[in-house]
């Protein structure tokens, strides 16, 4: 996981190692990425209970799929805090994908495995 991701886990339910955030820290995580450059992949919303998720699909969004011709969104990070903003009256709490070269988890997995 990413360290920005992992700064505001207190504030984050978890679904397994899936951490979703509110809609005022998704905002902050989102304006992290922005000011380290880090692309957002998409944002994933659901509802969480204490029992249960329920994910939510139409409250969720794909940026690497793009109505611009050149493939991507002209500010991915205004696009996203904008996505989010608009649903922060729903009850839902956001996943935000950012691509696996700035995880810090698969950078760990794949020094260990060069180690093998």
């Amino acid at each position: 996981m990413h360290r920005i991701l992992s700064e505001f886990l207190n504030n984050a339910k978890m679904s397994g190692e899936t951490p979703f955030f509110p809609p005022d820290i998704a905002v902050h995580i989102v304006n992290k990425c922005e000011q380290a450059q880090i692309p957002i992949y998409g944002i994933d919303a659901a509802k969480i209970a204490d029992t249960c998720i329920q994910p939510y699909m139409q409250h969720s969004v794909d940026y690497t799929t793009s109505p611009y011709p050149e493939g991507y969104f002209e500010n991915v990070w205004d696009e996203a805090i904008q996505f989010i903003k608009r649903r922060e009256q729903l009850g839902l709490h956001f996943e935000i994908v950012i691509p696996t070269e700035y995880r810090a988890d698969t950078v760990l997995s794949t020094q260990n495995k060069s180690n093998l």
